[in-house]
């Protein structure tokens, strides 16, 4: 009996894993960065970049410790950026304990406990990008693009009630070739 039921189990074996793999292809969702973009004249895209810097572990931080990022604008009109200011909010290095659940739910609405402003210059461009250290930030949660300048001498700045912005790309670059 035993054997008879191990030859069924194993003679449906191939049936289940195609049902189970049909399933998951069905409901496999991309994991993509978020973005609130309404009020862009810019795509936006962040990436996280590795840092091959140490890290002292003893009194005091290093001034230069932060999250590093690789911001990439593209202009939708072919305007030339020439500079950009952006706020990136994250969480700051100081220990703390969270159970999951509240982690997991407070990732999803967002909250961080720091701002960083960085204005960043490019040589004129219709697509520009920069590497960025954000310091005091261990792990940014998203970036908001506060302002633009162009080469003919335009501005544009986020107006009131709209908004720009993204979150940077979970996987992080080991090399940025």
């Amino acid at each position: 009996m035993k054997l008879a039921a191990a030859m069924l189990s194993l003679s449906l074996a191939p049936l289940t894993l195609s049902a189970q793999t049909a399933t998951m292809q069905q409901t496999a969702i991309p994991v993509t960065p978020w973005s609130n973009v309404s009020g862009c004249p810019v795509s936006l895209q962040a990436k996280q970049i590795s840092s091959a810097d140490m890290m002292q572990v003893r009194k005091g931080q290093p001034q230069n410790m932060g999250q590093r990022l690789h911001l990439t604008l593209a202009d939708r009109d072919s305007k030339q950026i020439v500079a950009a200011t952006v706020a990136v909010q994250g969480f700051a290095f100081t220990p703390r304990m969270m159970n999951a659940e509240s982690a997991l739910r407070k990732s999803q609405e967002g909250s961080s406990n720091v701002t960083r402003t960085i204005h960043m210059s490019f040589q004129a461009g219709t697509s520009v990008a920069a590497d960025i250290l954000v310091p005091g930030v261990s792990a940014a949660q998203r970036i908001d693009l506060v302002a633009l300048s162009y080469a003919d001498g335009t501005e544009w700045k986020l107006a009131e009630g709209q908004s720009c912005r993204i979150a940077p790309d979970p996987f992080m670059l080991i090399n940025a070739q």
